[in-house]
C-alpha cells in the first residue's frame, strides 16, 4: 500500500509541475502579446519572455492577422 501511494504522489506532484509549467508559459505569451501590440522588436520580446523568436513570430503573424 505504502509503494502505491508513493506513486500516486509522484504523479499528482508530476501533475502540478506540468500545470505550473503551462501557466508560466501562458503569462509568457500574453506579456508577448502585449509587447508585441506596443511595437517591440521581437528579438526584445524574446529575450523578455524567454519564448523562442520563432514564437514570437508566429505571434506577431497571428495579431496582424487580428488587425
Amino acid at each position: 500500500m505504502g509503494g502505491m501511494m508513493k506513486l500516486l504522489n509522484e504523479i499528482e506532484e508530476r501533475g502540478e509541475k506540468k500545470g505550473i509549467e503551462k501557466g508560466i508559459e501562458k503569462k509568457a505569451i500574453e506579456t508577448a502579446i502585449e509587447m508585441l501590440k506596443l511595437a517591440s522588436e521581437p528579438i526584445f520580446v524574446s529575450k523578455v519572455t524567454k519564448l523562442s523568436i520563432e514564437k514570437i513570430k508566429e505571434l506577431q503573424k497571428e495579431l496582424n492577422m487580428r488587425v
